[in-house]
C-alpha cells in the first residue's frame, strides 16, 4: 500500500505530538509526553489499527493473486475466504502443505517490517481439517513452528465448530443476550415505570 507523503506526514503528526496530564484530586499535573506513542484507548488508534488491516489485507491478496495462497472455499459457488481479521486477531486460511506455510510466514514478516508490529508468533495455533493426512500435519506444523490444535473450544466468547444441535450450543450465549438486554431495559426505565 502507497500513501502520499504529505498523508502520512499528518498521521504520524497525530501521533507524535501526543501528550498527556494528570489529574489528582481536581489538580492538573504537567504534560508529559509518552515513550511509546500513542496508548490502546487513544481515539485514532482504532484507525491505526484498520490501516495495518488494510496492508496485511493487501498482502495476502497479492499471494493469493500470485497462487502462494489458495483459501478456503465452503462450497463451488462461494468466494475463496483467505482471513478473517477481528479487532487485533487474525485468522488465515490456507492449503497444508510446506510451500503455503513459507508464503504466509514471509507475508508475515513483510508485514513486520513494514509495519513496525510484532507478530507474536507464541500465540499462534494451526488446526486441520479431517482430510489433511497425519504426515502434512506434521510438515506445515513444523514449518509453522507450533503445536496442532485439535479443536478450538471458543473464540471472542463463540464456540467455533456448530454441529446440528444448535440450541444447547447457543443457550449460553442466547442467555447473555437476554440478561444484557434485561439491564439496558432497566437503566432505561425511570423510576415509576419500574
Amino acid at each position: 500500500m502507497e500513501f502520499a507523503e504529505r498523508w502520512i506526514q499528518l498521521v504520524m503528526m497525530g501521533v507524535k505530538t501526543v501528550s498527556y496530564s494528570v489529574l489528582v484530586n481536581g489538580h492538573r499535573f504537567q504534560t508529559f509526553t509518552p515513550s511509546r506513542g500513542i496508548r490502546q484507548g487513544d481515539p485514532l488508534s482504532p484507525y491505526l489499527i484498520l490501516l495495518c488491516a488494510e496492508g496485511l489485507s493487501a498482502y495476502t491478496a497479492k499471494a493469493v493473486e500470485e497462487k502462494r495462497l489458495h483459501g478456503l472455499q465452503v462450497n463451488r459457488g462461494a468466494p475463496v475466504i483467505t482471513y478473517l481479521f477481528f479487532a487485533d486477531d487474525s485468522i488465515f486460511f490456507a492449503r497444508a502443505t510446506q510451500e503455503e506455510c513459507l508464503a504466509l510466514k514471509n507475508i508475515l514478516h513483510a508485514y513486520e517490517l513494514e509495519y513496525g508490529q510484532m507478530v507474536n508468533f507464541h500465540k499462534w495455533e494451526v488446526s486441520f481439517s479431517a482430510n489433511v493426512k497425519p504426515h502434512s500435519k506434521l510438515i506445515t506444523s513444523g514449518t509453522l513452528q507450533m503445536q496442532p490444535v485439535e479443536k478450538h473450544q471458543k473464540y471472542l466468547g463463540l464456540v467455533t465448530e456448530v454441529g446440528r444441535d444448535k440450541k444447547d450450543l447457543f443457550a449460553g450465549l442466547k442467555e447473555r443476550i437476554r440478561q444484557k438486554l434485561k439491564g439496558w431495559k432497566e437503566k432505561s426505565m425511570s423510576v415509576a415505570a419500574r
